[in-house]
């Protein structure tokens, strides 16, 4: 028996340093060797619906490496071995960095010889043991930053960095034509580095290649993250994990003020743009209609876009929005229109820098009104120099009222450094879009985002 336990042992030490590797079968020998003692409550690091994690360690010659064993309820009404099966095929489908690691798993029952009152003996099942072995996250599940008082310590980069790791997460299921349908923070792990992995396949469901969604009696989950579809008529989809996701992206987003290091150089405007966005992808992921919702990849790309708005401000050279050579001022503007009826905005586009001439333009008006003209839409401002400029908006008969266009609208100039001596007759836009890319972005300056807001209606 101790060689099959130190057999098992050195397989799951491999398959901890090589993430390729299969998982295998346990003997409850091996799992009673890496717990010690269940009844020992010091073990405990979770509990859920369907059982109890315990903290494992791999105690052979080389260094201790710690794994996460999850011991299923067998007194449960719940526990059911087709249910084990299940989740043990879904975690054995789910590779990816953002998925907890699965090691292995023990299913062993235990009979015993039982005497009938007529005296006859017969082998019942005495014990049944079902348990998981994971890689350990020693961050813990993100429950525990969300709602036991560690959120606010949690840094915007952090927390942004968890919606996209969740999400390239589930997009890896969703390719897999895994529907999760328990997602929620105690189902979010969270590794050293504080990278998401996604766990708990216990609900989970593995679709057929052409099924995109199913009919269901048995209403499973937890309040909050339930998709009102499935409560309402059972109906199950991919988009049923979009509304769990969303409830995770709104908790994340909610009441960050602290920004992170990684965007040190960003002023406080541009990240609380950002973290509105993220927070508007949160509600377009918990819409009532499930047909109303995006996708994963939908989703991800949305959440591309945010990113590139950011590193345009960030920019290669690292230079904070406040530095900016050229700046834009001012950058809120007020907006009384009224249909039919043209207003002109003033503003001041200023080159800080000492030595460079920059040429700008106007490219990108965000669909801030129907009719948007611009006097000195371009030109080139020369060093230490200010370059006026006046915009004509106009909100035609029928658009939305203004009071719904607040605080969703934005003017955006760009620029780049010219020689001395280049005339603003020779600016074209793609001047400016040739630097757009990721890969070439040099020369290239977002100078600033005009949002423009509404009073409220009286």
């Amino acid at each position: 028996m101790e060689d099959l336990v130190q057999k098992e042992v050195d397989a799951l030490r491999k398959i901890l340093t090589d993430t390729s590797g299969e998982p295998i079968k346990l003997s409850y020998a091996t799992i009673d060797n890496l717990v010690g003692d269940f009844s020992d409550e010091d073990c405990v690091i979770g509990r859920g619906g369907f059982g109890v994690v315990y903290m494992g360690t791999l105690w052979d010659a080389g260094s201790p490496m710690k794994v996460a064993i999850k011991k299923l309820n067998s007194t449960s009404p719940s526990f059911d071995d087709e249910q084990f099966v299940k989740e043990v095929r879904c975690l054995k489908m789910a590779k990816h960095k953002n998925i907890v690691q699965f090691l292995g798993y023990c299913a062993d029952t235990a009979n015993e010889v039982m005497e009938l009152p007529d005296g006859k003996h017969v082998l019942v099942e005495a014990l049944r043991q079902r348990l998981l072995c994971f890689k350990y996250a020693p961050n813990g599940s993100l429950d525990h930053f969300i709602n036991k008082g560690n959120f606010h310590a949690m840094d915007w980069t952090t927390r942004y960095r968890i919606i996209k790791g969740i999400c390239q997460g589930l997009q890896y299921l969703h390719e897999n034509r895994i529907n999760h349908l328990d997602l929620k923070p105690e189902n979010v792990l969270l590794d050293i580095d504080m990278e998401p992995k996604i766990t708990d396949f216990g609900l989970s469901r593995c679709f057929d290649e052409k099924q995109s969604r199913i009919q269901t009696n048995n209403i499973c989950g937890t309040p909050g993250y339930i998709a009102p579809e499935i409560i309402d008529c059972g109906d199950v989809s991919y988009k049923s994990d979009i509304y769990s996701l969303g409830v995770i992206i709104s908790k994340l987003s909610t009441g960050c003020s602290m920004p992170g290091a990684n965007y040190s150089n960003i002023s406080h405007e541009h990240l609380q743009h950002m973290m509105k966005r993220v927070d508007e992808l949160a509600k377009s992921c918990g819409d009532d209609d499930q047909h109303k919702r995006p996708n994963i990849n939908e989703l991800l790309c949305k959440l591309d876009e945010i990113e590139s708005e950011i590193e345009m401000v960030i920019r290669v050279n690292g230079t904070s929005i406040d530095q900016e050579p050229l700046h834009v001022h001012p950058r809120k503007l007020v907006w009384p229109l009224a249909a039919n009826n043209s207003m002109p905005f003033p503003l001041h586009l200023t080159n800080k820098s000492t030595d460079d001439h920059f040429a700008f333009m106007f490219l990108d008006f965000g669909g801030v009104a129907s009719s948007c003209s611009i006097l000195g839409n371009k030109g080139v401002i020369p060093p230490q120099s200010t370059w006026g400029i006046v915009l004509h908006l106009q909100l035609q008969a029928g658009e939305p009222a203004v009071s719904e266009k607040q605080g969703k609208e934005m003017v955006i100039v760009r620029s780049t450094v010219v020689e001395k001596g280049f005339r603003s007759n020779d600016i074209t836009v793609d001047m400016f879009k040739r630097h757009l890319s990721v890969q070439d972005r040099v020369g290239s300056y977002f100078c600033g985002t005009t949002p423009i807001t509404t009073p409220p209606t009286i």
